[in-house]
């Protein structure tokens, strides 16, 4: 040491007020970049799903195989792919319930055997409930009613 004491020294203050506008600059230039890209982050997707099918793929008659084609939409009519569809008694009966995977275009088929599906005695029409289970990775849910699948009775 040349024989100077810290105490003495008083060259460390006069960059100190230049140092802090220079962290202050730099930190403001940080935090506008990661806002810019948290603003171009696509957000997950949201909302409600639903069925659709053609009419005439809603109805079905009982004791017969049945294949049911049905799209999984969200309420912006974007497929949803990876959804499960449920088909479950309501005022026909089904044993067991049948669920069935969508693709990557949001579509699946329902294969039912023939005997599955039956009607009350003096029954001449019922209904299955349709629900959905989202793709756990999203944040879509099934709150709105779905169609519902016509059973009628087959002579």
């Amino acid at each position: 040491m040349s024989g100077k004491s810290l105490c003495g020294d008083d060259r460390g203050i006069e960059g100190l007020p230049v140092r802090l506008v220079v962290a202050v600059a730099v930190g403001a230039a940080v935090s506008s970049m990661l806002l810019g890209v948290m603003a171009d982050v696509e957000p997950e997707e949201t909302g409600d799903v639903t069925v659709e099918a053609s009419e005439d793929e809603l109805v079905v008659n009982e004791g017969l195989p049945a294949s049911i084609d049905l799209v999984v939409v969200d309420e912006n009519g974007n497929t949803v792919p990876d959804a499960t569809v449920l088909v479950e008694s309501n005022t026909a009966e089904i044993d067991p319930v049948y669920q069935a995977a969508t693709d990557s275009d949001g579509e699946t088929t329902l294969n039912i055997p023939p005997n599955r599906i039956s009607l009350l005695e003096g029954q001449e029409v019922g209904t299955l409930e349709v629900s959905i289970v989202p793709p756990s990775d999203s944040n879509w849910e099934d709150t709105e009613p779905n169609p519902d699948i016509v059973v009628v009775e087959w002579p």
